[in-house]
């Protein structure tokens, strides 16, 4: 759940007073387990020849992903758009026929191994104009990906602009081709600054994301948030009952 979760729930007249949030966490095990050979595999094949792109990833159900399409055709930087875990409509299939030529997109159906694309990407994105608290973005920023998500929903609860990652205005494909300019940057620029001290854009939001999420996401403080709110409840219901407490 997330702040963003509450407020629409207060919306429909839900009573703001009972209401807790408990961000949601991962399985650090799970995401840091190693990689099987097969799925590995798969991924790579599932992407296909990137040619040096750099390989943008989606793992999403269908979320605006049109808008990223679109974002493409100004995006300069020959990059390999991958959207894992749907099948193209008519309308992404169309755009996609209009993406540019020094570009790649592809579509990948749902899968339950989603991990071994992050693996291979150079960074993930997620442009929904509504999201609670994406498990998609936890698993990638745990991973020490970059991130650039629309600045909607529960993304700018886990996502500090600049800091741990970009946040987009949704549905707003010049804003997203920006983003994405800025996360590609030119590897010269980034040999330049490495050079003199400095991390690329990209490295240091990654490393921001990655200790955000494994500081706050993990199942152990959501365990721990929910047993809060479990106390709390019993406490109430024995005031309203004239228990005891013990």
């Amino acid at each position: 759940m997330s702040d963003a979760v509450a407020r629409a729930l207060k919306r429909r007249w839900h009573p703001g007073g009972r209401l807790r949030v408990v961000w949601n966490g991962i399985d650090l095990a799970r995401v840091d387990a190693g990689l099987a050979r097969q799925d590995e595999a798969a991924a790579r094949t599932a992407l296909g020849t990137a040619d040096g792109r750099p390989v943008v990833v989606v793992v999403a159900r269908l979320k605006d992903q049109h808008v990223l399409l679109q974002a493409l055709r100004t995006l300069e930087r020959p990059t390999l758009l991958a959207f894992v875990g749907i099948e193209p409509n008519d309308t992404l299939q169309a755009l996609a026929r209009l993406v540019p030529e020094r570009h790649r997109v592809v579509f990948v159906p749902f899968t339950e191994r989603p991990l071994a694309f992050y693996r291979l990407a150079t960074l993930t994105a997620l442009p929904s104009r509504i999201e609670g608290l994406s498990q998609a973005l936890l698993e990638a920023m745990a991973l020490g990906l970059p991130v650039a998500a629309s600045a909607a929903g529960g993304n700018p609860e886990l996502i500090r602009d600049g800091d741990s990652g970009l946040l987009v205005p949704p549905l707003d494909p010049t804003a997203w081709a920006e983003a994405l300019r800025r996360l590609l940057e030119d590897p010269a620029l980034a040999a330049r600054l490495a050079a003199a001290g400095r991390a690329p854009l990209a490295a240091r939001l990654a490393a921001a994301g990655r200790a955000r999420v494994r500081g706050d996401f993990t199942l152990e403080r959501t365990a721990a948030r929910t047993e809060v709110v479990y106390r709390e409840a019993v406490a109430r219901r024995r005031l309203l009952r004239g228990d005891a407490p013990r």
